[in-house]
């Protein structure tokens, strides 16, 4: 097994650790466990599969140099996420859940 791949799979108990010592809920911690593991495993070919979407929609970063694609990258993946938790926050307000209320009063409910 390589090298990095072993200490990011190591590093996940960490940090979940620490989420549990936030006070965060055991099932979203089991959720975000299995999504970091999953993203570890899999950044491969999520990056590869990325790089040739935008190659395909955007042939003119061809001649960009390997920072600013990369850079490219890295910004489209937060725009993204952005609007992939907008959109997760709305539909589950709809339902009438306010996760980013549980999120915060757990949060603040922790501080010393």
């Amino acid at each position: 097994m390589d090298k990095k791949l072993a200490f990011r799979l190591l590093m996940v108990p960490l940090l979940l650790y620490s989420f549990y010592l936030l006070g965060w809920p055991i099932e979203i911690i089991a959720v975000l466990g299995g999504l970091f593991v999953i993203i570890i495993l899999l950044r491969g070919k999520i990056w590869r599969a990325t790089e040739q979407t935008i190659e395909k929609y955007l042939p003119f970063t061809r001649s960009w140099p390997s920072w600013a694609q990369k850079l490219l990258l890295i910004l489209i993946f937060f725009l993204i996420y952005a609007v992939l938790k907008q959109v997760i926050f709305f539909a589950l307000g709809l339902v009438g859940i306010d996760l980013q209320e549980i999120i915060m009063s757990t949060y603040n409910t922790n501080q010393p």
